[in-house]
């Protein structure tokens, strides 16, 4: 299982981004093997289907099958649906990747 979660900086101790397709930065975390990526999001300064883009590219590139979020958009909830994608939504904003990490139970150092 590999979940992207949206952040707003390359940090461990990011906040949770509260737009999803514009984030600037993804977790990738992978939870057979406890390891965790943080990488750029290429599509956040577009225009135009920037949701459709960036799941195709988490899917295709990164192998993504889990979403983690506080939001997502109607149209990317349609799209990881037909790709039968996990969808985990989260009430609290003011998450941490930190925290949600220990959620998780994976250990970023």
């Amino acid at each position: 299982m590999k979940i992207a979660i949206p952040i707003e900086s390359e940090s461990k101790h990011s906040k949770l981004s509260l737009r999803f397709a514009r984030s600037p930065y993804f977790a990738l975390v992978d939870r057979e093997s406890a390891q965790v990526e943080i990488i750029a999001n290429p599509f956040s300064e577009q225009s135009f289907e920037v949701g459709k883009k960036l799941l195709k590219w988490l899917v295709e590139q990164h192998q993504v099958n889990t979403l983690l979020a506080f939001e997502l958009g109607v149209k990317v909830q349609q799209k990881a649906n037909e790709a039968k994608m996990q969808l985990i939504i989260i009430n609290e904003k003011k998450q941490s990747l930190k925290q949600l990490l220990l959620y998780l139970k994976i250990d970023y150092k």
